[in-house]
């Protein structure tokens, strides 16, 4: 049986297509996002009580990690994504 394979024309174009899908399940919680940033969150403010600087990979728009960062002590943040 010969393999199908799907081929966007572009990454941004998949990435355009398949974003709102993501926003759904993190609105939706479908992949317990809610809870890892809450466990995250609290070990920013719990373990690091210095300024750290912060690697994001995978940091898509930022909107889920901005609230584990806040009423800490951030020096740094680099936000790195490969979707576009």
């Amino acid at each position: 049986m010969p393999k199908l394979e799907i081929k966007p024309s572009s990454n941004a174009e998949m990435f355009a297509k398949n974003w709102h899908i993501f926003q759904k399940i993190i609105k939706n919680n479908h992949m317990r996002h809610k809870e890892m940033y809450n466990v995250l969150h609290q070990f920013i403010l719990n373990y690091l009580d210095k300024l750290f600087s912060f690697l994001d990979l995978g940091c898509g728009d930022l909107s889920t990690i901005i609230p584990c960062l806040i009423d800490s002590d951030i020096y740094s943040y680099t936000g790195v994504d490969l979707s576009l």
